[in-house]
């Protein structure tokens, strides 16, 4: 049991010290531009993480209209891309 516990140890130690990337997100909700992520990315995020689907509870979704161009400016702007769906529960 200890010999399992010491290699799982170690597992993640190797694993946690050869993926030493750190990205930096920020979400996006609505159009942006390619100079705007352009100079988003000049100050280091690496990301966009942008809504693309919207669900209220007990209603239907919807596709957020800009979320193709906003994704096409992020990576004209060297940019990468998440989405992500918002769910929207009640209080």
């Amino acid at each position: 049991m200890i010999k399992s516990l010491l290699l799982l140890v170690l597992l993640i130690l190797f694993f946690n010290q050869s993926s030493a990337y750190y990205y930096k997100f920020f979400n996006i909700v609505g159009p942006l531009s390619t100079s705007a992520f352009g100079c988003i990315e000049q100050l280091g995020h690496t990301n966009a993480n942008i809504r693309a689907y919207t669900l209220d509870y007990g209603q239907p979704g919807s596709l957020d209209p800009n979320v193709l161009d906003t994704m096409q400016n992020a990576g004209l702007a060297g940019v990468g891309t998440s989405v992500y769906m918002e769910i929207n529960l009640p209080q």
